[in-house]
């Protein structure tokens, strides 16, 4: 891949042309011509990415009714790249299945176990049964704040549920949890996206698994 920059010097404007690596070529935005001004190697990072041992820690995520697959897709990334253990999908959560699902996460998928239950309610009984501490990510008044937890919470296998976009984590799932965890808010809005929300979680947990 190269990177192009516009000769205009009215224009100048530099971007990634992931179309043609071709010496000439034209800028889309003043339509003068474009020069390749540096070279990309994809590849090399990929076969690091192959032959670098995967961290896998304990901790698999509960996706509740999550409409968006342009969400769970960022999600299932993400999750690949700190190494979660597997994925369960519930009610209308987009699976795999989707061809549109490799749109977001790249393939991820293909790397992290996952599994689909109507219910996301039954789901949960049966990860806690098997063992695993379950936590909320939500925002109720009496949630704790994630920056608090220690690295303690990593020594028992963790389930992190997220739930809908719009209405949150099912009620009946938070009377399931052991803990309900907020990610403190600074501005004028009183949640983040999902999967960033994911993000932020498990970045955390990756930290204090390494502790």
């Amino acid at each position: 891949m190269v990177i192009r920059e516009c000769s205009n010097p009215e224009c100048t404007f530099r971007y990634p042309d992931t179309e043609s690596d071709e010496e000439k070529a034209y800028c889309p935005k003043c339509g003068a011509p474009a020069a390749i001004s540096a070279l990309i190697d994809l590849s090399a990072g990929k076969e690091i990415y192959k032959t670098a041992p995967r961290h896998v820690f304990n901790l698999v995520a509960i996706l509740d009714n999550i409409r968006s697959i342009h969400n769970v897709g960022a999600i299932f990334r993400t999750a690949d790249g700190f190494g979660v253990s597997r994925m369960h999908l519930c009610g209308i959560t987009p699976t795999p299945q989707n061809p549109r699902f490799s749109k977001t996460s790249l393939g991820a998928e293909e790397s992290i176990p996952w599994n689909y239950n109507r219910n996301a309610v039954e789901a949960c009984a049966t990860v806690k049964d098997a063992g695993f501490r379950l936590i909320a990510l939500e925002n109720p008044p009496q949630a704790y704040n994630l920056y608090a937890v220690e690295s303690d919470l990593m020594k028992q296998p963790l389930a992190l549920v997220l739930g809908n976009e719009v209405c949150g984590v099912d009620p009946q799932i938070l009377d399931l949890c052991d803990l309900t965890l907020a990610i403190p808010m600074q501005g004028a809005k009183n949640s983040f996206n999902v999967a960033t929300s994911f993000g932020i979680a498990v970045s955390y947990f990756y930290a204090l698994s390494l502790q």
